[in-house]
């Protein structure tokens, strides 16, 4: 029977997305946020802790967000070279770890389902799990996904309002789709379901997203060879630009700053007039460097619409952008 470890690490709250993002790339099994608890969030000043119901019951208060700490749980193989490698990890970015559990994997795996019981958001859309079907509206605005331990589960904002922007982009019949940072292929199936006549290729480094991108097909009723998957190394933008292949529309849910390093690729891989839909950048510094960085390629980008949502209570303090941008010059 297979094992995994469990390592409870405090960690700024700010930092949140960052860290987890890093923490991938260790090649962990999940990582979870934990819920709200009296110890580790902090609510308004002179006010009895209680758990939030509205984004008015958290301090708004610069100095106690920057300090405020949140849990993350995370899970990784028993393999010593692995937890030593994550504990290193944690030392050299000075987080502290609380508790350290050896943990059967399926029973994790059934303690995990309750915690993900799917997400309406918006007018009427609905991602989720297979097991909470009782929670959708049973509409065509709703998404099944599996996200297994370490993949998306679609509660982001960032992936929400992507996700509402690929149905308001429907009309526009796009002939050929990339999705970038496809993860657990959320945006490429959105895109699969909406847009029926479109060619769609999706792209992650991570080697696991193939079989999750499978899964999560099957699971809509879609065939494989419904989203063309290039996964790991071959997941270079550069081998499509060698390529010379055009796309109408582009969409990516990666942090500002790495989006940023894109820019000048994904403006080669656009078709004239076409639209790149960018999400994953956050009001502030990481806002910043993404709009500097649309002035620096050929032709700045034209933005068309710009959206913009908080985290849920009780991380609201959170600002996403979501993009369109629309590739001006022939």
């Amino acid at each position: 029977m297979s094992r995994t470890r469990s390592l409870l690490v405090l960690v700024p709250t700010s930092q949140v997305e960052l860290l987890s993002y890093q923490l991938w790339e260790l090649e962990v099994s999940g990582v979870q946020e934990l819920p709200a608890s009296q110890d580790l969030y902090i609510p308004q000043k002179g006010s009895e802790f209680r758990e939030p119901q509205h984004p008015a019951d958290w301090t708004k208060d610069e100095k106690l967000i920057e300090e405020a700490q949140t849990r993350l749980k995370i899970f990784a193989d028993d393999d010593s070279q692995k937890i030593e490698k994550i504990k290193n990890f944690f030392n050299e970015n000075s987080l502290t770890l609380i508790e350290e559990t050896l943990v059967n994997e399926e029973a994790y795996f059934e303690s995990y389902k309750q915690s993900v019981q799917g997400k309406s958001f918006g007018e009427g859309f609905w991602i989720g799990p297979p097991w909470a079907t009782n929670n959708s509206p049973q509409n065509e605005k709703s998404i099944l996904i599996d996200p297994g331990m370490a993949f998306g589960t679609g509660e982001h904002p960032t992936t929400q309002m992507c996700v509402e922007g690929i149905w308001e982009f429907k009309n526009k019949k796009p002939q050929h789709i990339l999705d970038i940072g496809a993860g657990s292929g959320i945006l490429a199936i959105a895109c699969a379901l909406w847009i029926p006549q479109a060619q769609i290729v999706a792209t992650d480094i991570d080697p696991h997203s193939d079989d999750e991108i499978k899964k999560n097909l099957e699971l809509n009723s879609l065939p494989e060879s419904r989203v063309q998957r290039l996964i790991g190394d071959k997941a270079q933008l550069s081998e499509l630009i060698d390529q010379n292949l055009k796309f109408d529309l582009i969409v990516s849910n990666i942090y500002g700053e790495v989006l940023a390093q894109l820019a000048p690729a994904i403006y080669k891989l656009l078709a004239p007039q076409g639209t790149w839909m960018a999400t994953g950048v956050l009001d502030g510094p990481s806002r910043e460097i993404f709009e500097a960085s649309l002035s620096k390629v050929d032709s700045p980008f034209k933005i068309q619409k710009q959206k913009e949502r908080h985290d849920a209570p009780p991380n609201d303090s959170h600002l996403w952008l979501c993009y369109e941008l629309q590739r001006t010059s022939t």
